[in-house]
């Protein structure tokens, strides 16, 4: 992709339910500049919603990971 440098997928599980791709960039966007964000309708293996993000020219992945586990929930509005 043009312009976008070097992008890094992080694939995201136990997103509550109803949960939009809007409103986990929203919960990702402090963590880095979001590029796309996905949220699949299925279910994973365990039964629960999960999804992708995307963030562009992550200076170190492993602390982005780390900081990525630490969230714990995306806000749904109702």
């Amino acid at each position: 992709m043009a312009g976008r440098g070097c992008i890094t997928k992080f694939f995201i599980s136990n997103l509550p339910e109803g949960c939009t791709p809007w409103e986990l960039r929203c919960s990702m966007e402090s963590l880095g500049d979001v590029v796309g964000t996905f949220v699949a309708k299925k279910r994973d293996k365990t039964g629960s919603r999960f999804g992708f993000a995307g963030f562009s020219d992550v200076p170190n992945v492993n602390e982005l990971e780390k900081k990525i586990k630490g969230t714990r929930r995306v806000q749904v509005e109702s």
